[in-house]
């Protein structure tokens, strides 16, 4: 993401869960590759995920243009189908369902803070499932594609959409308050994004920061509860107290981020607290009409330390830039020989003879 996020000054993503197409998955081989992930093997699981032919799979979605010789496909789907609600409802599973909303949130949550413009498909916004009915139409029923394209019904989405006992309310209920609350935010409006390593495979997280705010944003991608380092979370978010904007919940950083299944939070430092006439609890900071002459004199001694320290601290971020970009070289040449086995063949040839 950090590097294929990057768009030219004064131009922005469109961000969207679906459209009225089919979903390809139109990765690069080599990002894929760059992840030691195959990228062939990778797309046949996908597609038999959304399809909901994998073990364990919540999604519902309908193979498009699918080669059975070859397992190639794109997927049709509503976003609720896919993300498992229509699975939850048929089933009348109550935990399922309460996990498939909380994967919808969370998909909102990351569009509408993640930098671009957020464009929701007509009928995602009250958690519409498969229309079923367009393999009964002649002229639709060999494109299904239609699968997410229904009839709108206005008045069933009129009920639902104030109905919080429904999954559908509640989804809509949901969605609203989320953009209500991202017009709030000044970072989210014109900033850049950057993406960072969060620790944990199941977080996805980064910073928005401009206009006077800053935004750390970490999602989860578990269904079980996932935890993300304490020193991280003061690292990226500046701070060691945050409130959580969609929660209202307090976190610090003492202790290890905690997310539950699939949740997101967007995360505000609190305001630092103001240095009072007291000493500080450090040790190390004094209001300037405390000083003793000695610690006045030894103040030239503490502003050639911190001279010091910043240059050590340019030197080792140098150093460790070195390093990375080395171990991205390398990393590089591994994966062209595994790529290409003549070529590994000949590169060992080389080092026999």
């Amino acid at each position: 993401m950090s590097q294929r996020f990057r768009l030219p000054q004064g131009t922005a993503w469109v961000n969207y869960l679906r459209s009225h197409d089919d979903i390809g998955w139109t990765f690069d081989d080599n990002d894929a590759r760059w992840k030691w992930i195959d990228p062939s093997g990778h797309r046949t699981f996908l597609n038999q995920f959304y399809m909901g032919r994998f073990p364990g799979s919540f999604a519902r979605g309908v193979p498009f243009q699918e080669n059975p010789d070859t397992g190639d496909a794109r997927i049709s789907g509503t976003l609720a189908s896919l993300a498992g609600l229509e699975l939850a409802i048929q089933s009348g599973d109550e935990q399922q369902m309460e996990l498939a909303m909380r994967r919808i949130q969370m998909l909102y949550s990351i569009i509408l803070s993640i930098g671009g413009i957020p464009l929701i498909y007509l009928g995602d916004e009250v958690g519409a499932l498969n229309d079923y009915a367009f393999a009964s139409d002649p002229d639709k029923a060999d494109d299904s594609r239609w699968v997410h394209r229904p009839q709108a019904d206005w008045a069933w989405r009129g009920k639902v959409e104030h109905d919080l006992n429904s999954p559908h309310g509640q989804v809509f209920a949901q969605l609203v308050r989320l953009i209500a609350l991202r017009k709030q935010q000044p970072a989210i409006s014109d900033s850049d994004t950057a993406f960072v390593e969060t620790g944990n495979g199941h977080l996805f997280g980064y910073v928005r920061h401009g206009a006077g705010q800053r935004l750390f944003v970490v999602a989860s991608f578990s269904s079980h509860p996932q935890e993300m380092d304490a020193n991280l979370l003061r690292v990226y978010g500046a701070g060691y107290r945050f409130t959580d904007l969609i929660t209202g919940q307090t976190h610090t950083a003492e202790q290890p981020l905690r997310l539950e299944p699939y949740q997101c939070v967007w995360l505000e430092p609190s305001s630092p607290p103001k240095v009072t006439g007291e000493p500080s609890e450090r040790g190390t900071s004094y209001p300037s009409k405390m000083l003793t002459e000695e610690q006045k004199g030894g103040e030239t001694d503490v502003s050639e330390l911190r001279t010091r320290e910043s240059t050590q601290r340019v030197r080792l971020c140098w150093l460790l830039r070195t390093s990375v970009q080395l171990y991205s070289h390398v990393r590089a040449f591994a994966c062209s020989l595994l790529r290409y086995p003549a070529h590994l063949c000949h590169y060992l040839r080389s080092l026999v003879l």
